[in-house]
């Protein structure tokens, strides 16, 4: 399961890594990452950053995009075909 935002939020202060080191890392603005942190856009790209930045894999840090969902389910309904 994903972590929450305030989850999030607290892995990068333990980490010691600010939004703006965050945006940097990623090529975007800080808003774009604390929009990313907090649910309200996705970005792959800052999610990835992110979740490195936290030491983990980026499923573990956000839910899964829809179509990563999407195709997990399709491969699942395969498989029990």
């Amino acid at each position: 399961m994903a972590l929450t935002a305030t989850e999030r939020k607290a892995r990068l202060r333990e980490a010691g890594v600010s939004q703006s080191t965050a945006a940097e890392k990623a090529g975007v603005k800080p808003a774009m990452v604390s929009m990313v942190i907090n649910g309200k856009t996705r970005s792959y790209r800052v999610e990835r950053v992110l979740a490195e930045l936290m030491g983990l894999d980026r499923e573990e840090a956000f839910e899964p995009h829809l179509r990563e969902a999407e195709a997990r389910t399709r491969f699942e309904q395969r498989g029990a075909a």
